[in-house]
């Protein structure tokens, strides 16, 4: 398999989507706490990407006739990767997992993860 070389302008893109992706992975980061579920976390992704004029590359992405029905992958504590948003509420000292894409344009993509943040527990003020 060759290496392609991107251009400049290709490379301008996954920078600004690298942002992109940096910038939603630590507001996820910052709204996760017990009870929050993981379709919650998707809901906010989902928000977050549009504000920013950028579309999720794991929704509906296609394997045969499967298409993931997600804006990004959610794993808990020993769950393996990829695992799909669901109802599941998160609790005091989970260890969890985000993967996220960003697409800017047909020809940019760019994957990040953030994995094992742990869920701490609410503060009364």
């Amino acid at each position: 398999m060759a290496i392609i070389i991107k251009s400049k302008d290709e490379r301008e893109k996954m920078r600004e989507s690298g942002h992109i992706v940096a910038e939603i992975l630590a507001e996820l980061r910052a709204a996760v706490r017990p009870g929050i579920t993981t379709d919650d976390i998707d809901a906010l992704a989902v928000a977050a990407l549009k504000e920013r004029g950028a579309k999720s590359s794991s929704l509906g992405y296609r394997q045969g006739a499967y298409r993931y029905p997600a804006s990004l992958c959610t794993s808990v504590n020993d769950e393996i990767v990829h695992g799909i948003p669901g109802k599941r509420e998160l609790q005091e000292g989970d260890a969890r997992g985000n993967c996220k894409k960003a697409i800017l344009s047909a020809s940019t993509l760019l994957h990040l993860t953030m994995a094992g943040t742990r869920i701490r527990p609410l503060r009364c003020l």
